[in-house]
């Protein structure tokens, strides 16, 4: 089965260009988009992005979807298809 994506313009982080602060309520991303160089770099980019986009999933009482839409690129957003306090992760081999 196949999760809608939402279509805002997602935010295009290198792995580690995140500020080690948690956004405000304010400026809280609800979508960044991923993109790493190599596999090292995945998980700690991925837990970065979850982090911040973590604050705009608790305000709107929904989970995170992490979707794999190329190699080395990732979309984290949250999404209303995740039970609010899940994180779910899919592939998306079309893009799509």
């Amino acid at each position: 089965m196949s999760l809608p994506v939402t279509e805002p313009t997602p935010a295009v982080l290198e792995p580690s260009g995140l500020d080690q602060e948690q956004p405000t309520e304010t400026e809280a991303p609800e979508m960044l988009e991923i993109s790493v160089n190599s596999a090292s770099e995945v998980d700690t980019a991925l837990e970065e992005a979850i982090e911040h986009v973590k604050v705009a999933a608790n305000n709107h009482r929904t989970g995170i979807l992490v979707t794999r839409i190329r190699p080395g690129g990732y979309i984290v957003q949250a999404h209303s298809a995740v039970p609010h306090g899940l994180v779910r992760q899919r592939n998306d081999p079309e893009g799509n």
